[in-house]
């Protein structure tokens, strides 16, 4: 099983939180569990950045020696196109199968 790195949160935070720091109550929390979860929030409190420095990091240990992937379900498109624009660049397995990003 695969154990999300500080390294790895500290680069999610250079690129999608201009290295400021996550939080170590919520952000941190989340981005290292590795438990399937709903992410629940208002509007505006960081879900997707959330989700983002998440799939980063645990992207840096793709592809995955079972031959399992990743599936990220978003209740608009929206937030999967933000998802799409932001990280492709720097995690370009997210987008090949055998995972999906969508609606």
């Amino acid at each position: 099983m695969i154990q999300i790195k500080d390294e790895h949160i500290k680069q999610a935070q250079d690129i999608f939180i201009d290295g400021n720091d996550f939080d170590d109550v919520e952000r941190i929390p989340f981005i290292k569990n590795l438990d399937t979860c709903d992410l629940l929030a208002v509007p505006g409190s960081g879900k997707t950045t959330a989700l983002m420095a998440k799939l980063y990091c645990i992207s840096q240990h793709m592809p995955f020696a079972d031959g399992s992937g990743i599936l990220v379900l978003a209740h608009t498109n929206q937030a999967v196109d933000e998802i799409e624009k932001r990280i492709k660049k720097h995690c370009p397995l997210l987008f090949e199968f055998p995972n999906f990003v969508g609606t």
